[in-house]
């Protein structure tokens, strides 16, 4: 028996979404409400999550909870293996392994915590902590088909995003994971709209702390997409002579 685990990108995802934000009656802070649904359109999966926030002056809390649409896919197809791929002779005997695959969009939730500057408005800080739902498969390769959970995880990242003109920002961090890869990452995003505060071409600073109007069409922060896939390999090889 062997074990591999790897992560690969899910292509083009799209997003639609429906938010409400109420800001207080000194605009020193706001608090929000979303919706969202997603589609990974190479793998036919679907997701849906609703979102709270809270922005108090340069502070920012948020928490996003998602659930994956769809049943478990399974699928299974057997495949003959010649004689010549054996090390033995099968001497009238048979090979062939049955393959089992499954797949399904995770469910889980984040919680994340992100601060701005005074002096530095466009570097923005954030730590986020996050939890995915395995997906449970039975283990062909083992007489009592154990139940394996592909995908259960849970783990934190810390990152800052930089406004660096007021189209372009970019975002980097490192992320660590209780069960998968952990490590740095990046991201550079191009939005049509522009932001006030940028390091090249947009303000630096602004004395007035309580900004809630201002950031009140900021993007929402969400974890992107994830889908647990398994695949698993259950051989039978007879020779003649034992039959």
């Amino acid at each position: 028996p062997e074990r591999h685990d790897e992560t690969k990108s899910l292509g083009t995802v799209g997003n639609i979404g429906l938010g409400y934000r109420q800001l207080s009656n000194h605009e020193h802070a706001y608090v929000g409400v979303n919706v969202f649904a997603d589609r990974a359109f190479s793998e036919n999966a679907n997701r849906v999550s609703g979102g709270l926030e809270y922005v108090a002056g340069l502070n920012e809390v948020r928490v996003n909870v998602y659930r994956g649409l769809g049943n478990i896919k399974s699928q299974s197809y057997m495949v003959e293996v010649p004689e010549s791929h054996l090390p033995f002779p099968l001497n009238g005997g048979t090979a062939n392994y049955t393959v089992y695959k499954s797949q399904k969009v995770l469910s889980g939730y984040d919680v994340s915590y992100a601060r701005t500057f005074k002096n530095a408005r466009w570097a923005r800080v954030h730590a986020t902590v996050y939890h995915w739902n395995g997906l449970s498969v039975p283990n062909h390769s083992d007489a009592l088909l154990k139940t394996l959970e592909i995908g259960n995880s849970h783990g934190w990242k810390v990152g800052t995003t930089l406004q660096v003109t007021p189209h372009v920002s970019l975002d980097i961090g490192y992320t660590s994971d209780s069960k998968y890869t952990s490590g740095a990452y990046g991201f550079v995003k191009y939005t049509l709209g522009t932001s006030k505060f940028a390091w090249h071409g947009g303000k630096h600073s602004d004395d007035t702390i309580t900004n809630a109007r201002d950031r009140m069409l900021d993007k929402v922060d969400r974890s992107p997409m994830t889908i647990g896939k398994s695949y698993a390999e259950s051989w039978a090889v007879v020779p003649w002579d034992i039959l």
